[in-house]
């Protein structure tokens, strides 16, 4: 084996690395971002700094891939073990509100006493808790995607998201069209938030 570019090393420390310039990379193809996400933080490995700086800088660049291909990728990430980490990548890299601004609103915002976590957070939780199944990680990535818009407080401070269920299964419809799904695939997890 003639390893040029060093992968079998990174390969054992768990390092993901672009080959040669990143910045290069992500221009010849952007949606290598989001492959990055999921040959690295979705399957437990690293993504080198350099690499991800270049993600971050070049992040804008995601808004001309093809609805069909960015549909596809995040299908994929959905699917791995690591899927709550790579969303988590995904937020803070910007990429994701390039992508899917919808779901920015559940990033720091605060639930009420039942819960432990902001939106975003408890989101993630669910997702990891998923089978390896798309149609129920979609729905667990939807479902709570309406509470920033339905927050009300009560007179003894707490707060309520009063259907919730049917803003989340709107924006769930909205974005999975605009990805172009498949209009069952869409019916189905509309659905499921509906009535989580």
């Amino acid at each position: 084996l003639v390893d040029v570019f060093g992968g079998m090393d990174d390969l054992r420390v768990g390092l993901l690395r672009s080959v040669g310039e990143a910045s290069d990379r992500f221009r010849e193809d952007p949606l290598r971002m989001m492959r990055m996400l999921r040959f690295g933080p979705a399957v437990n490995r690293e993504i080198d700094s350099g690499t991800f700086a270049a993600a971050v800088e070049l992040r804008e660049s995601l808004g001309s891939v093809s609805a069909e291909r960015v549909r596809d990728e995040l299908g994929k990430i959905l699917l791995c073990p690591g899927a709550a980490e790579a969303f988590r990548i995904f937020q803070s890299s910007g990429m994701m509100e390039v992508l899917i601004p919808e779901l920015i609103p559940m990033v720091e915002f605060e639930q009420n006493r039942y819960h432990t976590q902001d939106v975003f957070g408890h989101t993630l939780s669910v997702v990891s808790r998923c089978p390896l199944d798309s149609t129920m990680r979609l729905a667990a990535l939807f479902h709570d995607s309406g509470k920033p818009h339905t927050l009300s407080v009560d007179e003894d401070g707490e707060r309520h998201f009063y259907q919730h269920e049917g803003v989340s299964e709107s924006i769930a419809k909205n974005v999975m069209r605009r990805l172009h799904f498949p209009h069952d695939d869409i019916e189905t997890v509309a659905l499921l938030v509906a009535h989580h």
